[in-house]
Formats: C-alpha cells, sequence, structure tokens
C-alpha cells in the first residue's frame, strides 16, 4: 500500500501541533522511528497481512457481502486494496482451491487491520468549528489523567461488555456484544451522536474499542462518557448505566483529580460535571444500600470540591420528551414554587440513611448550596432525625411557616402539622420547641384545626388523644374540614370513634358544606358509613352548592379530596360500598329508588354492575329491597344478573317484569351473556323458550368459548336470518384466525353482506405508533372498543404457513386487505404475509373511510421503521403506501421519516430520504415535531446534520400544542453541540424570534441545565431587555 494514502495533511499537522509540543519530548529521529516501531505505528501493510485480507475479501464475496478495509483507524481507499491483494494473491490453482475450503479467515488483531461491510451513511461531516467538543481541552485531560491511569489499571479489571451500555445504551443500537458491529458500523453508530474533531475520528475510535489496548480502551470510552454525559445523552437514573459509568469514571482515574476542572473555561466540563452532579442528586430518591450512598456521596464531594455549583432548582416534574416517546403531562410553565425542589429538598427526601443524609446536606450548605429552609425542615421532621431538625434551625429554618398544600386536606403545612402526621415523639418535640422559643404563650395558640386534621388524616389516634388533651377547641380549617372529614375519608374508623367521642359529628357553631357522610359514601368507606348511621347522622342531608366565592373554593377543594359529591344517598348505597342499612334507612325516608347518577344509570343498574364485589346474598336483598319500593327495569338488568352467573337475581328480575330477550349495554343479549358464562341449564332454559334465538355478538362468544353443540344450533338458526350485522364480520374473521377451516367455510356459505367488522385481538400503542397483534379472548364488553377491519387483519399477524389457507379462503370470498391489515402485517414484521398480499393484487388504501376511529390507524412503514426492515419497506411502497403520510391530527402523530429520527436509527433515515421522504414534513398538531426537531430533542447530533445538509429548516415552527422548536427542544434536554450546531445553521435569535429563544433558556433552566442556559444567553449577549421578557409570565405557555 502506498504511503501517501496515509499521509496526515497540513491542517491535521497544524492541529496536533500543540499537543506534540505540550509533551514536551525531545527524541532524535531513529528514537521515534524504534518506539513507533514497537507501538505497531504502521507505515504500510505487510505481504501476509493483505494475503489474510484477500482471503477474507473472497470469502465475504462469495457470502454476498460488500467489504472495505479500515488501516490504523483510516479507510483504504478501494484502488489501494484492488491494486496490493492482486499483486500478494497466490494464483496458483491448488492455492486458490485450498483458500476457498478452509475455515473463514480472520485478519490477525495485532495487524491494526479491520475488513466489515461499508455503511451506506458513513456519519461523516464537516463540523462547525465552534461546537463545544471540539473545542474541549482533551489533550489537557489526557496529561492530567496518564498518572492516574498508570496507577489504576494494575488493580482494577476492566470489563468491556460492562461498560457497553454507558455508550451505547441508545434505544436499538444497544447490543451486549459490540464486536458484532464491526469497526465501520460502530464509527456510524458513535457518529449519530457525536462529533468528529477530524476526519475519520470514529474509525479510529472504534477500531480502539475493539481491537485497541486497555489503555486506548479506556481512554476512548472516558471520552465517550465525557461527551455524552455534557450532552445529557447517557440516562444514569437506570441502575446499569449508573454502575457502567461509575466504572470508568473510576477506572480512568478521573474521580482521583483534584485540579478544578472549572479553570479549563469548557462549555463540555461545565455540562459534563453539572449532569454527573444531578444524576447523583436524584439517586438518592432511590439509594437504599450504604454502599451505593457512600459512593454517591464521594462523587458529590469530588465535584464540589472541584467547583461545581450546588445552587440550583431542579424541577421534579416529567420531560415533554421522555427518552424514547413523548409524556403526555400538559407543559404548563408553572412557577409555583411548590414544584421546585432545591438539591437541598432532595437530598432530604431521599432513601439514604439518617447519617449519610446529614453528612451530605452539611456539606451542601457548606458550599452554598441554594436552599428553601422552611420546606428542607419539614422534610427533616418526616425523616424523624432531630440532629437534622437542628441543624436547619440553625441555619435559619422556620417553626412558624406557612406553606401552600397543593393536595390533601391541610390548608397551610406547618412543622407542627408535618409532626402530627408523622409521630407523637415529633409532635411533643416541635410542641416543646415551640413552648421554648414563646415561653409567654400557651400552647394553646399553636395547635389549630389543620393540626387536629394532618393527625386524623394519618389516622395517629394517640396524637389527636395528646393535642385534644392539650386544647379541648376543634375547629374546621380554612376549607370548612374538620378532622371528623379526614379520618372518614381516609378509612380510619377508629380516629372516626374517638373524635366522635370527643365532639360528635359537627363542631359547634359549624356549618360544613358536606358531611363526613358524604366523604365516606364517595370514598367507598362501607365500615364507617355504618359506623355514622349508627350515631343517627342524617343520611338525608345534602351537600350544599356554593354561592359565595369563598364557599366555591370550599367546593372545588372537596371535589379535590373526594371525588364529585352529588348527595344522592340511593346512588352511594347502590354504588361500591353497596350497603343496605344506607339503602333502607334513605328509602325509609322517602328517597327516590329511580334515583339515577350523572351517566343516567339507575340505582337498580348500579347494584347489578358493583354486583361482583359483593357476597350474593347482601345483593340479592338490595335488589328485592329496590324492585319491592318500585324500583323499574330501564333494560340490561337481567343481561347484568346472568353475567354476575346468580340465577336467583335473574328469576327474581323476570317476577319483575324482565325478559330473556333483554338487551343490555353495547347491544349484548341475555344469550350471548348466558354463552360466555358458559351456563349450560340456562341455555337450555333460553333454547327451550326461543328455540329459533339468534345474534352474531352469541354467535362470537360461542366461537371464543369453544361451545361446540351451542354453535351448532346457532349455524342451524343462521341460515334462517338476514346476515347484514358486522359482527358476523368479526365471527368470519375469529373463525379464520382460529384456523378452523371447517367452521370458516361454513360460515362464508352465507357471507355477511358487510365486509368490516370490529376485530377482537387487535389492539394499538400509540407510544410506538405501532398496531401490536395479539390474540384475546372476545369479550362483549370490550367490544365497542374494537378497531373495525377486515378480517384479515386478524390473520395478518400469524405464522404465515398457518395462514396461508385462511388467507386465501377469505380473499377468494371478496375481502380485501384494507389499511388494519396492512398496518398489523408491518406491526408483526411479517414480510412473507405481505408478499402474499401483493402477489394477489391486493394494493394499500389510504383513504378508509369505512373503517372505525381510522385516525388511530398508523402508517404501517412505521412499523417497518421500527423493525429496520428495509425489504418490507420497499415492498410497501410496492403496494402503494406514502412514505410521507402521517396523520397530523392523532396525538403525537409522526411520518416514518420522523420516527426514524427519534429512533436514531441513521440507516433508516438515509433509506427513507432516498425512498422520496420530506425532511420537512410539518409536526403533527399535538405533541408533534418536525424530523429535525426530533433529532435535537434526542440528542442525534449527527443525523441532525444530515438532516441540515439535505435542507432541512433550523427554524420549523413547533407543533400547535405541547411543541418545540430545534433550539427549545435541545435547551429543554441540555443538548450543547447540539445548541452550537443549530446556532451555527442559522438558527434565529432576534426579531420576531426573539420570545422562542429567550423561551429556550427558559426551558433549559427549568429543567435544571443551566450551563445550555448560559450557552445561550453567551451567543445572544443577554441584556436587561431580555431578562425582563424571561420574567414574563406566561412565556412558557404551551400554545405560545
Amino acid at each position: 500500500m502506498s504511503s501517501s494514502s496515509l499521509k496526515p495533511s497540513e491542517k491535521q499537522w497544524l492541529r496536533h501541533q500543540d499537543r506534540l509540543g505540550d509533551l514536551g519530548f525531545r527524541v532524535t529521529a531513529n528514537q521515534l522511528e524504534y518506539k513507533l516501531k514497537k507501538w505497531k505505528f504502521r507505515k504500510n501493510i505487510d505481504k501476509s497481512t493483505w494475503v489474510e485480507i484477500d482471503h477474507c475479501i473472497s470469502k465475504r464475496k462469495r457470502a454476498g457481502k460488500d467489504s472495505e478495509v479500515i488501516f490504523c483507524g483510516k479507510r483504504v481507499k478501494l484502488e489501494t486494496v484492488e491494486k496490493e491483494t492482486n499483486r500478494h494473491r497466490d494464483r496458483r490453482i491448488f492455492a486458490q482451491l485450498a483458500l476457498q475450503q478452509s475455515s473463514s479467515p480472520v485478519v490477525p488483531a495485532d495487524t491494526q487491520v479491520s475488513v466489515c461491510t461499508p455503511q451506506p451513511l458513513s456519519m461523516e461531516f464537516e463540523w462547525p468549528s465552534t461546537l463545544p467538543w471540539l473545542r474541549f481541552p482533551a489533550k489537557d485531560l489526557q496529561i492530567i489523567l496518564s498518572a492516574y491511569t498508570a496507577k489504576t489499571l494494575d488493580n482494577e479489571k476492566i470489563r468491556p461488555e460492562a461498560l457497553v451500555s454507558a455508550i451505547f445504551h441508545r434505544e436499538n443500537q444497544l447490543t451486549t456484544n459490540i464486536a458484532q458491529f464491526g469497526v465501520s458500523k460502530l464509527a456510524a453508530i458513535i457518529g449519530t451522536s457525536m462529533p468528529e474533531s477530524y476526519s475519520q475520528e470514529h474509525l479510529q475510535r472504534a477500531q480502539c474499542l475493539l481491537s485497541g489496548s486497555r489503555e486506548e480502551y479506556l481512554f476512548e470510552t472516558l471520552s465517550m462518557v465525557i461527551y455524552g454525559l455534557s450532552n445529557n445523552i447517557y440516562n444514569l437514573y437506570e441502575e446499569d448505566q449508573w454502575k457502567a459509568t461509575m466504572t470508568i469514571l473510576k477506572t480512568s482515574g478521573l474521580l482521583e483529580i483534584s485540579v478544578n476542572l472549572k479553570n479549563l473555561k469548557s462549555w463540555t466540563i461545565d455540562g459534563f460535571m453539572e449532569n454527573l452532579f444531578r444524576a447523583a442528586m436524584d439517586r438518592l430518591n432511590n439509594v437504599t444500600e450504604y454502599v451505593n450512598a457512600r459512593e454517591i456521596m464521594a462523587v458529590l464531594k469530588w465535584l464540589l470540591a472541584l467547583g461545581q455549583s450546588p445552587i440550583s432548582l431542579y424541577e421534579k416534574f416529567g420531560h415533554l420528551f421522555a427518552r424514547g416517546s413523548f409524556k403526555s403531562t400538559a407543559f404548563e410553565g408553572s412557577t409555583d414554587p411548590v414544584w421546585h425542589k432545591t438539591m437541598l429538598e432532595i437530598v432530604l427526601r431521599s432513601n439514604g440513611s439518617n447519617d449519610v443524609v446529614c453528612r451530605i446536606a452539611k456539606l451542601l450548605l457548606k458550599h452554598g448550596a441554594s436552599v428553601n429552609l422552611d420546606r428542607a425542615l419539614h422534610s427533616a421532621i418526616r425523616r424523624r432525625d432531630r440532629d437534622l431538625i437542628d441543624m436547619i434551625l440553625q441555619h435559619g429554618g422556620s417553626l412558624y411557616a406557612e406553606l401552600e398544600c397543593p393536595d390533601g386536606f391541610v390548608y397551610k403545612e406547618t412543622a407542627l402539622t408535618v409532626a402530627a402526621a408523622t409521630g407523637l415523639s415529633e409532635t411533643q418535640y416541635i410542641l416543646d420547641l415551640l413552648a421554648s422559643w414563646n415561653p409567654s404563650k400557651p400552647v394553646t395558640e399553636f395547635i389549630n384545626a389543620d393540626v387536629l386534621i394532618s393527625a386524623a388524616a394519618h389516622g395517629k389516634d394517640d396524637i389527636v388523644s395528646y393535642l385534644h388533651s392539650k386544647s379541648g377547641i376543634v375547629i374546621a380549617n380554612h376549607f370548612g374540614i374538620m378532622p371528623l372529614h379526614a379520618a372518614a375519608h381516609n378509612g380510619h374508623l377508629s380516629t372516626c370513634q374517638l373524635l366522635f367521642t370527643l365532639h360528635g359529628a359537627y363542631v359547634s357553631g359549624v356549618m360544613p358544606m358536606f358531611s363526613p357522610l358524604h366523604i365516606a359514601c364517595h370514598a367507598r368507606r362501607p365500615d364507617i358509613v355504618h359506623f355514622l348511621i349508627t350515631k343517627d347522622v342524617n343520611v338525608n342531608a345534602v351537600a350544599r352548592g356554593g354561592y359565595t366565592d369563598e364557599e366555591q373554593r370550599t367546593v372545588r377543594r372537596a371535589f379535590q379530596i373526594s371525588s364529585v359529591l352529588r348527595g344522592y344517598e340511593v346512588v352511594c348505597a347502590t354504588s361500591s360500598c353497596l350497603s343496605y342499612d344506607l339503602l333502607s334507612a334513605a328509602l325509609a325516608a322517602g328517597a327516590d329508588p329511580n334515583e339515577k347518577n350523572a351517566e343516567g344509570t339507575s340505582a337498580l343498574q348500579l347494584a347489578l354492575l358493583w354486583g361482583w364485589n359483593a357476597d350474593p346474598e347482601p345483593l340479592y336483598d338490595i335488589v328485592a329491597l329496590l324492585l319491592r319500593n318500585g324500583a323499574t327495569l330501564l333494560g340490561g338488568e337481567v343481561v347484568l344478573a346472568i353475567r354476575l352467573e346468580d340465577w336467583d337475581l335473574v328469576d327474581l328480575l323476570l317476577k319483575y317484569g324482565g325478559r330473556l330477550l333483554d338487551t343490555g349495554k353495547f347491544g349484548v343479549t341475555a344469550l350471548e351473556a348466558t354463552i360466555e358464562a358458559q351456563h349450560a341449564s340456562g341455555l337450555t332454559r333460553l333454547f327451550e323458550t326461543e328455540p329459533g334465538i339468534y345474534d352474531a355478538g352469541s354467535l362470537c362468544a360461542a366461537i371464543a368459548t369453544g361451545d361446540n353443540s351451542t354453535l351448532q344450533q346457532l349455524l342451524t338458526n343462521r341460515r334462517t336470518k338476514p346476515i347484514a350485522h358486522t359482527l358476523e364480520v368479526t365471527a368470519v374473521g375469529m373463525a379464520a384466525e382460529l384456523g378452523n377451516l371447517g367452521l370458516l367455510r361454513s360460515l362464508l356459505e352465507h357471507p355477511p353482506s358487510c365486509k368490516i367488522g370490529p376485530m377482537p385481538s387487535l389492539y394499538i400503542v400509540e407510544a410506538d405508533q405501532i398496531i401490536q397483534y395479539k390474540r384475546r379472548k372476545y369479550d362483549s364488553d370490550d367490544r365497542h372498543s374494537y378497531t373495525s377491519g377486515s378480517p384479515l387483519a386478524l390473520v395478518a399477524g400469524m405464522e404465515f404457513d398457518e395462514a396461508r389457507e385462511a388467507c386465501s379462503e377469505l380473499l377468494k370470498n371478496g375481502f380485501q386487505a384494507d389499511r388494519l391489515t396492512w398496518a398489523v402485517a408491518a406491526g408483526a414484521n411479517n414480510l412473507a404475509f405481505a408478499q402474499f398480499l401483493l402477489d394477489h393484487d391486493q394494493r394499500y388504501q389510504g383513504d378508509s373511510r369505512h373503517e372505525h376511529r381510522p385516525y388511530k390507524i398508523p402508517n404501517p412503514l412505521l412499523a417497518a421503521v421500527k423493525h429496520h426492515n428495509k425489504e418490507l419497506i420497499a415492498l410497501l411502497l410496492r403496494a402503494g403506501v406514502d412514505v410521507n403520510e402521517h396523520r397530523r391530527s392523532t396525538w403525537r402523530g409522526r411520518s416514518p421519516l420522523q420516527w426514524a429520527v427519534e429512533l436514531g436509527d441513521f440507516e433508516m433515515v438515509r433509506y427513507l430520504i432516498e425512498a422520496g421522504a420530506n425532511v420537512n414534513s410539518p409536526p403533527a398538531f399535538d405533541y408533534g415535531a418536525t424530523a429535525l426537531q426530533l433529532a435535537a430533542i434526542k440528542g442525534h447530533l449527527g443525523i441532525a446534520k444530515y438532516l441540515i445538509d439535505f435542507g432541512a429548516r433550523v427554524n420549523a415552527l413547533p407543533a400547535r400544542f405541547h411543541g418545540r422548536t430545534a433550539l427549545e427542544g435541545a435547551a429543554e434536554w441540555g443538548r450543547l453541540d447540539m445548541l452550537e450546531l443549530l446556532l451555527a445553521s442559522g438558527a434565529r435569535k432576534t426579531g420576531d424570534w426573539h420570545r422562542q429563544f429567550v423561551r429556550a433558556v427558559k426551558m433549559a433552566i427549568k429543567q435544571g441545565h443551566h450551563t445550555a442556559a448560559n450557552l445561550l444567553k453567551q451567543s445572544l449577549g443577554w441584556s436587561e431587555e431580555d431578562e425582563s421578557l424571561f420574567q414574563t409570565e406566561g412565556i412558557l405557555d404551551h400554545k405560545a
């Protein structure tokens, strides 16, 4: 091979000039040549290696594989490979035969040569020099680490397979054996998210990972971890990822250095330290072992000692875009301090031991962590740690602070209300502190309604008694809630009994808007309902409607605590608690036995609906009581009783006017319910009463239960009926799915007039945009939710050999492959079935107006992309599927290209673009995103560069609801290099885009990515005007 193929350019020499100078070596040419030989730095590939390369390429060619040669991290030109292999090839016939018959050749690892499959998309680009990673002083870090690495390599066992997840834990790229990739594939995968500082750097990096020395392997993994953490790519909240990352950081010696990394003035270092700090703090919430806590403690001490600032608020709700999928949480941009946690609060609310938590809390306070001492104090009280309580009080925490309580019964949360919910010892301790700080005040001044409510809500009888002994005054709080309300709602019977003994059901002078009985009924507490009734509580008390602003606020609070209060005692008694005593008392007092709930369901129907939750005897008594008092049958009651398999109830309902031909909800007949219940005597009774009885739902139920005798009776009756119901199509599909060709042909002797019906074995996983096939039992209760389609859809997810004959029968009888069929076949990765359809002239119909809820049926290409099946994609395109079709009205809808980008599948991205995919396809209206916006959100830097090179609009508008511009998405997720790429590619900052830019800064800070926010601020030249806009209320409104 000619030396020119590996000769570095002048630009590369200049790039490494400083590094060579920093090394400070003064050596002769002979000394340098000797060392290069010893280190196996080669100028040329020797003859024996070329022979092995030729053998390997020939073997791969016979297997139909293309090949490329990588030498010392550089791709050898094809003409050079051809020239050198031809020159060194043994052309003797017997030598060639021997080579063909030999085992698979392997190029020796020590030759620094790899023969692998060339990648259609190498992910090699010209990058802007302003990217943070390209400005990262890796050479300085390598010099710093060299001494520490030498110490640790002898003592630490490096297991490459244990470190893989820390590098490649990215959706479909994860593997347990990186060697199966090959150098080219591994380099391309790295290039999906990481830029190159020089041409073909990732090839060299991949070769080091696959066959380099332990030192080379370790430094490359460390580099990738630093880059990944700086861009918030790695998910350190997963245990395996955290362990692998810690192994790399400890083994490299990085955690041993004492140099202030902040002095390197690197966005990469700032982002790395910030995200590692956040991950360590968050892991405290889940740490259970002392050893793990000590490891986290060591990381935090190291970060703080090296200059990481603990001053930050971190918001604890989910990101709009989760790893792998969108979250459904609305992005409202709330600035309510209740939703923010300081680092100190995260520590105090963690699962770590009090010893470790106390040490970390002191460490944070020592380094000037921002704090909300009052919330921190409450967390310390919950931990029952007096040392922490005293420490926080010494730093300025207040025993008197009243904090907003976002939910629950307490109006204002104080140190004493928290203690009352925690334990008697804590309550006494806080009261003693309050008394010692206020010797002139009686202790009764500190015991208000919220303190007693807090204790009652948690069933703390001892605390209730103690507080009552100190202060006999019991009042309602600001919401009109009394301690008895809280105890009744939360099911604390003994507390209710205690409170009733102390002050009865009501407090003198207080008229609550709803009674404790209302609360107990709606919270489904039958034991407490019974207790209150025995105490002669008014069962006809009705919750008053609110008229004043204050009363309306109280009603809203009641709704938050105990669902919607309606005041319907008969409905309450026949709902989930099924209280005969309450029902009897209500009816005796004149309540209406035909009372209905808000949905129009009668009390009798409710009792039968909730009957599964009660013993047969009480249920029978409740139904009988309602009927004796004049309850009327509205329809469906007999079906409900049959489903309970309670024929005594059936007879009772028939006695009061029920019919065996009754039809229930969703058209379920008594016959269908009886077949599903598999009640033999009931079926005999029905057929004796109505010999010609038949309906399509019953046919489906008979097929599902395998009741052949009933099935034959129904088939006989079916011949005399019009075959028009859509469930007839369901029955045809079920027969085909079961592979019961005899039944299928019997049904097709009298085929249904319609060709579309509900398909019971299908469901849609919207998060993946793919229809999943799953065989499940037909259930009449669920059929209203079935997706309608061709019966071919039921066999599209089966093994093709099992489905071939049934599919042929269906096609022969005029059933067509609809949109659902193609989607299911693609979801099951069923290439053979799709090919069969195409061979039988079936074509994809994009507009399927006859389908039930067609907007939920996704583009079949989405599934093919998920399966990484190019052959299936090509077939679907030939069948007429539009590569750009996606339904923008679908929640978080995706085009195939957008989906491939979100998955980080660079090969699919290239394939779809070459097939005509629009790189600027607009986003779905709600939670949608363009391809580039998704690349920015997910941190797929290489894919983003590829899209930009193909004309993707950097400033494309976001989705109408819950959308992000590319810059906003990158900022919200802390993607530093992505931010700089977008800015270098024309992301706008001023004019009409100024507000969006400031929103991006706000989003970064909102999610704790202060480094990303600072990078953006610096790029704009942050001004007072910008800060004023930043503070504007509602700037993060999701509609903005």
